[in-house]
């Protein structure tokens, strides 16, 4: 390539967490800019193998099925692709703002009983209390890493004592099954998941059918432990059918298993698919009966 094709200067920003504020201050300096990212988590190898995505068309097939609207087969289509053949994506295309309570897909109401399972440092929490005004019955919020707990217990006593009084806070993860695991890190993360081994954390995990016996608003980020905490929340969804709103992108198969598990355990769901990044991050499902 002739030196004068190459421009004066490429200036190259990287980023994970802050890459939304990047490319919009980039914007606001119209500066042209391209977000290509091909973020993966450690078993995310499996999806080029072929084999495994034969072996699984009939569940991909079955959940593609049963999504309410375009917008949803739309992203099934392109994460499952970019699990099958990961090269730079248009996730720009698929981004929706608003997660959790902001989609449009269903609304918070003054007597919500919110559970929030991976509630990190109670981001989210804050989010729902704000979405409410502070008007909602209850809030069950379960965090397995114990700095996090830490920091969300601080935030809570934050709070003025009314809404601290119908806030419950657990230093505990969610499972099929109430056990004792160990719970450790991929790389540098603001979250931790259950391992079966490595130099990991002692960590108690609960079936949430045994803690709460009633919920409006179920929301699960729970690094990947999603598909067997709702074997252990089948009860509590059946019975309370609450508003549902689960992260599918930890695990390959996250995408199409826990769709089709929401359908086995309520067919009355209305299931819909939101992406939230402009990576492989971030991709919610969402249902209501």
């Amino acid at each position: 390539m002739k030196s004068n094709h190459i421009p004066v200067f490429i200036i190259i920003v990287t980023g994970v967490e802050f890459y939304l504020k990047i490319k919009k201050q980039l914007d606001a300096m119209d500066i042209p800019s391209m977000h290509i990212s091909e973020l993966h988590f450690h078993y995310y190898n499996k999806g080029t193998d072929f084999k495994w995505l034969r072996d699984n068309m009939n569940k991909i097939e079955s959940a593609y099925s049963i999504f309410e609207d375009e917008q949803s087969c739309l992203v099934f289509k392109n994460m499952l692709s970019g699990l099958i053949y990961p090269t730079g994506l248009p996730f720009i295309n698929l981004y929706t703002e608003g997660e959790y309570f902001n989609t449009g897909i269903w609304k918070c109401g003054n007597d919500d009983t919110f559970c929030d399972c991976g509630c990190f440092d109670g981001d989210t929490l804050m989010d729902f209390i704000n979405c409410t005004h502070g008007k909602f019955n209850k809030a069950y919020c379960f965090e397995l890493d114990n700095k996090n707990f830490i920091t969300l217990k601080k935030n809570v006593s934050s709070l003025n004592q009314e809404l601290q009084n119908k806030i419950n806070i657990y230093n505990l993860g969610v499972y099929k099954e109430n056990t004792k695991a160990t719970c450790g890190y991929e790389g540098e993360s603001d979250g931790c998941e259950i391992i079966s081994s490595g130099n990991g954390k002692p960590c108690e995990l609960v079936r949430l059918d045994d803690i709460i016996e009633d919920c409006t608003i179920l929301k699960m980020d729970i690094e990947g432990a999603e598909i067997d905490a709702l074997d252990g929340a089948k009860k509590l969804i059946q019975h309370s059918k609450p508003k549902l709103a689960l992260c599918v992108y930890h695990r390959p198969e996250d995408i199409y298993e826990i769709p089709l598990k929401v359908k086995e355990f309520c067919p009355e769901y209305k299931i819909y698919l939101r992406h939230h990044s402009y990576n492989f991050l971030d991709t919610v499902m969402y249902a209501f009966a």
